[in-house]
């Protein structure tokens, strides 16, 4: 039987009241080993503050580009704002040409709101961001010039492990391979192997489709979309119907190992 090592990641923590309910919940609870911080989300101070009463837990920042005001100048930054003045969304972040101005402007965003939560007294554990925009390929030199300023040493890679019914191209999958060995040698950092979504974990999981040693499972506890059906299985002792010895970990664990994954 093999150790496989997990990350339960929630993401969005700060966005909402139900959000940081939830996620302080399961935390408590022993079902989530870490989460990441919305710095510009409306619930962020109530957020840090409880975050303190769970030492044994990391916490990142989820990096967004794409929702709620920014924390930087937001001139610089106006062909991705709507006009009051807030992120446009997804859909308008992936379609703009992100030339060197634009770049600057999104590192000092992400810039500010990882001081954000470091201000708020939050030791920043790692980075991912909102949408999974950090793992678009004209983002890299982006996330990589995050890095370096602000001194992260774990970034969330790229999804590479996904649900058994799903089908991905050969192209894809190289694509996603090639990005994180760069994300993980271009200024080196630490990853966990593996990278995906809590429902496609399990489904491979339990079918003994997952190869890797150490894996990232993002969950969304609170959320409206999602988050239910997810927060059930995560309450029950879903790990018993996997053939691999599970041991929760966090990214302060990788950290204190000294390994990169």
């Amino acid at each position: 039987m093999r150790d496989l090592k997990i990350i339960i990641n929630a993401d969005d923590l700060g966005e909402t009241p139900a959000v940081n309910d939830a996620t302080f919940s399961l935390m408590s609870d022993g079902r989530i080993t870490s989460a990441t911080m919305m710095a510009n989300g409306p619930e962020i101070e109530a957020a840090c503050e409880s975050a303190h009463a769970f030492p044994n837990c990391s916490f990142g920042v989820h990096l967004n580009v794409t929702d709620h005001y920014p924390l930087s100048n937001p001139d610089p930054l106006r062909r991705i704002l709507d006009g009051e003045g807030k992120f446009a969304g997804e859909s308008a972040f992936r379609n703009v040409s992100i030339n060197s101005e634009l770049a600057k402007a999104v590192v000092d965003e992400f810039c500010a709101q990882i001081e954000r939560i470091k201000s708020l007294g939050i030791s920043v554990s790692h980075v991912d961001s909102h949408h999974h925009v950090h793992t678009m390929p004209n983002m890299f030199r982006v996330i990589k010039a995050t890095q370096k300023q602000c001194d992260i040493s774990a970034i969330r890679i790229s999804r590479n492990i996904t649900s058994p019914n799903e089908t991905t191209s050969a192209s894809l999958r190289l694509k996603k391979w090639a990005y994180n060995f760069a994300l993980r040698h271009y200024i080196k950092t630490n990853t966990t192997q593996g990278f995906t979504d809590f429902d496609s974990f399990y489904k491979a999981a339990i079918i003994g489709q997952v190869h890797f040693e150490t894996v990232e499972v993002m969950v969304h506890p609170g959320s409206k979309v999602y988050g239910e059906k997810e927060t059930q299985l995560l309450k029950t002792f879903w790990e018993q119907d996997v053939n691999d010895e599970i041991r929760f970990v966090n990214f302060k664990n990788l950290h204190s190992n000294n390994r990169r994954f």
